[in-house]
């Protein structure tokens, strides 16, 4: 995968998710309910480590992650 290939992966699984869960947590804050529901990948916990899924592994980590990182950051916001 080249550089622009990279550049795209990080783009959809980073910064989308990243945008796409801002917005939703907005409304949900607003409304004082809602769920994030985060559908991704189990090459996180599955595959080995291995060069060719490094950035792929990471993107997914971070998704898994972010939603996680924003409810607790709305639930107390001095935390973060």
């Amino acid at each position: 995968m080249g550089l622009r290939g990279l550049r795209k992966q990080l783009l959809v699984n980073v910064e989308g998710t990243t945008k796409v869960t801002n917005v939703v947590l907005t409304g949900m804050m607003k409304r004082n309910k809602g769920a994030i529901v985060n559908i991704g990948s189990s090459v996180v916990v599955v595959t080995p480590s291995s060069p060719l899924y490094a950035l792929y592994a990471a993107t997914k980590a971070m998704k898994l992650a972010f939603p996680q990182l924003q409810t607790t950051k709305s639930l107390n916001p001095m935390l973060l």
